[in-house]
This record gives structure tokens, C-alpha cells and sequence, in this order.
């Protein structure tokens, strides 16, 4: 597997988990801070890829503007799993029209992720590339459970 074969599997892997983050996020807390969120993560990003002011400048707002796309791109779907939860009773039909809408909304992910793939590569190195959705993925798992903690305390 080549180098830039490897950079877009790792994008695909780190936007289809950034959105259900953020899909997750919304949809269970309703104080979620979007603003806040993206303030942190690009801060977070910036720091922990060494971006210069340049790249960051260029990289950042085109990751929120994928990201953006690709929640919006997705938002049937996700209505149409807030709806099977709410059924008491669910058919292999209803599963199969979420599972069949899925499949759909990751083609397009990926379809949009290849778009922004091709203005990536021309803002940062393909070491930083490389090294963007672990970082991406870490500072989730850093928001989360901080929220978490924030949450705990408050009960």
C-alpha cells in the first residue's frame, strides 16, 4: 500500500469517527458548545502537529468546512436512528433501512473526504497529514472525558 493510499484510509477513518463525535455530542448534550469545541480542537491540533501559523490558517477552516459537509450530508440518517430508538417495536425492514442509509452516508463521506484529501495535501506535509486524525482522535477522547468528569461532578 502506498504512502498516499495509506493517508486517505487514515482520513476516512478519522472523519467517519470525528462526525459521529460530533453527531454524538449534539444529539446527547444539549449545552454542547460547538464554537468552543472547534476552539479547542484547532488549538489542540495546532500544538500537537507543530502547524505553523500558515498551515493552520489553511488547514483549520477547510477541516471544519469537510466536517460541516459531512454532518449535514449524513443528517437523514441520523434522524432515522433517533427514530428506530424511539420505536418500541423495530422489523428487520426498519434495521435494514438504517443499515442501508449508512452504507450510503460512508460513500459519501468518503466522496467529500477525497475532495478536501486533494487541498490537504497541498497546505501540509504528509508526515503532518499522516499525523492529524490520531491527533484529531486524541483530543476527542480528551473533550469527552472531560465533559465526563464535569458532568460526574455536578451530580
Amino acid at each position: 500500500m502506498n504512502l498516499k493510499n495509506t493517508i486517505i484510509i487514515a482520513l476516512f477513518l478519522w472523519v467517519s469517527s470525528g462526525v459521529g463525535f460530533a453527531q454524538q455530542m449534539k444529539e446527547h448534550h444539549h449545552h454542547f458548545d460547538r464554537k468552543e469545541y472547534v476552539a479547542r480542537r484547532n488549538a489542540y491540533l495546532t500544538a500537537e502537529l507543530k502547524l505553523t501559523p500558515d498551515e493552520a490558517a489553511s488547514f483549520l477552516p477547510l477541516v471544519e468546512e469537510m466536517q460541516k459537509k459531512i454532518y449535514e450530508a449524513t443528517k437523514s440518517t441520523r434522524f432515522l436512528e433517533r427514530e428506530l430508538r424511539k420505536k418500541k417495536t423495530v422489523s428487520d425492514a426498519d434495521y435494514l433501512k438504517v443499515i442501508e442509509e449508512k452504507m450510503k452516508d460512508r460513500k459519501t463521506i468518503y466522496i467529500i473526504e477525497n475532495q478536501y484529501f486533494d487541498q490537504f495535501k497541498q497546505i501540509l506535509p504528509a508526515s503532518k497529514l499522516y499525523y492529524y486524525r490520531g491527533a484529531d482522535m486524541k483530543f476527542g477522547k480528551k473533550f469527552i472525558d472531560e465533559r465526563r468528569n464535569r458532568s460526574n461532578k455536578k451530580e
